[in-house]
């Protein structure tokens, strides 16, 4: 997308299962002062779709920040986002101004057993999107509205379409 360069840039990259538009109130009120950019990660929302390990989603971002020319960047990440904001900031430091990181998705401490176990995190969110796949709007909507008891009504029509868009290679 074309950027708007009266503005300072401000990038947002999503968590898991989520895209770029469940930041839309957020952009909304951000973008009388920034302008304002919704990534969408590999196999979320509009993007494509194909194997990504974390290290391929890395480098997504930085070749979309290179791309759009926005180095040094301004950079907010959730969850998933938050942890791929990071790496980015960590392997190419020239790329970053400043990061926020919301709730990311690392593990201070091993797993059961003293070690890392990626297959079994794997497999648990390849069973959530099948859990998620399987699931009518209508349900969805109540899962939504369960887990998330304290959002806005106004969030749901974002996250909603997200859920249905995330696939997993």
């Amino acid at each position: 997308r074309a950027t708007n360069r009266s503005k300072p840039p401000l990038g947002f990259c999503h968590g898991f299962s989520d895209n770029g538009l469940c930041f839309r109130r957020v952009a909304e009120a951000l973008a009388p002062n920034y302008d304002v950019i919704l990534v969408d990660t590999r196999n979320h929302g509009q993007s494509s779709s194909g194997e990504a390990t974390a290290e391929d989603l890395v480098e997504d971002l930085a070749e979309f920040v290179e791309a759009l020319g926005l180095a040094p960047a301004t950079l907010i990440g959730h969850s998933m986002g938050a942890g791929i904001v990071a790496l980015l900031a960590s392997r190419y430091p020239k790329s970053v101004r400043r990061i926020v990181l919301e709730d990311p998705a690392w593990f201070d401490t091993p797993l059961k057993n003293g070690a890392h176990s990626s297959e079994k995190h794997l497999a648990a969110a390849q069973k959530h999107i099948k859990d998620l796949a399987a699931l009518t709007e209508k349900q969805l909507m109540a899962l939504g509205r369960q887990l998330h008891p304290d959002w806005s009504e106004l969030d749901f029509p974002d996250w909603l379409p997200a859920k249905q868009q995330f696939h997993i290679i």
